[in-house]
């Protein structure tokens, strides 16, 4: 990967009618910018990102870290204009009991992070009763999965300060991959 702030712009897209980037889509830029394969991130979303910037192997005043190929690299949001605008069809199936299926679509490669993001939300939102999960941090995400059944299950919980911070494990049913974790701060009620 190219480390100096020319090489490495993002060119983000919103999704629907956010004023902010999607978290899947910042790994996935992540990975497009990437000039050797990545199987595997993980990533720590620490403020909402609103514009393109650049991703950097230095530590700064950064909102994102990934970390791929044993190797961490930071996002700083720069403020620079988004352009571009998509509305995904999500190819998720709910069966209420925390399990759900994603369906194989065209782009599996992006809609599969997105599809894995937006069920632990939807999970977090149907759960608790919230308005919007804050922070996000997901760890051993593979790039690159077929279509499969996931279940997402509570490791632990706990309310502090007006906030709940929760701990889940996405288990992957009747697969091989390894599990996913994913850790959450939310505003509650």
């Amino acid at each position: 990967m190219q480390t100096t702030s020319e090489t490495m712009k993002t060119d983000f897209e919103f999704l629907g009618n956010r004023d902010y980037i999607h978290s899947s889509t910042i790994i996935n830029e992540f990975v497009r910018l990437m000039d050797t394969p990545i199987y595997e991130v993980n990533a720590s979303f620490n403020k909402k990102v609103t514009g393109n910037g650049y991703f950097s192997n230095k530590p700064n005043s950064h909102s994102v870290v990934i970390v791929a190929n044993n190797s961490a690299f930071y996002f700083t949001d720069k403020g620079w204009e988004v352009r571009k605008r998509t509305y995904p069809k999500y190819h998720l199936i709910d069966y209420g009991d925390g399990t759900y299926h994603i369906v194989e679509h065209n782009n599996m490669v992006k809609g599969y992070i997105r599809e894995i993001i937006e069920a632990n939300k939807k999970w977090h939102l149907e759960r608790y009763k919230l308005p919007q999960v804050l922070c996000l941090s997901v760890y051993n995400i593979p790039v690159t999965l077929h279509p499969c059944q996931i279940k997402i299950e509570n490791i632990s919980e706990r309310i502090s300060k007006g906030r709940i911070i929760t701990k889940n494990k996405i288990l992957y049913l009747g697969g091989s991959c390894e599990l996913i974790y994913m850790a959450g701060e939310n505003i509650w009620g």
